[in-house]
């Protein structure tokens, strides 16, 4: 592990702290944690082809948060090399471009995520599995309840 990565951190915009206490609540909440939501909202983000930039930011997630968490690391890296096509952006000097890219799709699933829970019946596991069966429909053949299970593993 560099030196850079120990002391980088993922920063969370501010404005999305409500619906990342929400995922993450002990009571209704699926993720374990905030780096697990972000890493789901970068998903649905991406899913939408939407990078938003912010500003302000809560208190980030140290990066080694996201070393602990499976294919995290690939989640970021891939992210970045499909969005600038380019390899070269895997390369140690460019992690802050790495982390960003990753904060803005994060940026955006989360919103995404606010606006389709924001006022929504039933849990909050039922509409992520709902928007996750919209967005990612299961191979012909593949149980939907098998959905379910991968949501709740994350």
């Amino acid at each position: 592990m560099d030196s850079i990565t120990v002391q980088r951190r993922i920063r969370i915009p501010a404005d999305k702290n409500d619906i990342l206490d929400v995922l993450c609540s002990t009571d209704d909440g699926i993720f374990e944690s905030k780096a697990h939501a972000m890493l789901f909202a970068a998903s649905i983000g991406f899913k939408g082809r939407k990078r938003e930039a912010f500003e302000k930011s809560g208190e980030p997630i140290r990066f080694s948060v996201f070393e602990n968490i499976p294919y995290s690391q690939s989640v970021i890296s891939l992210l970045s090399i499909i969005e600038t096509s380019a390899t070269k952006v895997l390369a140690q000097e460019r992690f802050e471009e790495r982390a960003k890219i990753f904060e803005e799709y994060a940026n955006s699933g989360l919103e995404i995520l606010r606006t389709r829970i924001k006022g929504s019946p039933g849990s909050t596991l039922e509409l992520l599995i709902a928007i996750l069966s919209e967005t990612c429909p299961a191979p012909k053949g593949v149980d939907e309840s098998l959905i379910s299970e991968f949501v709740l593993k994350l």
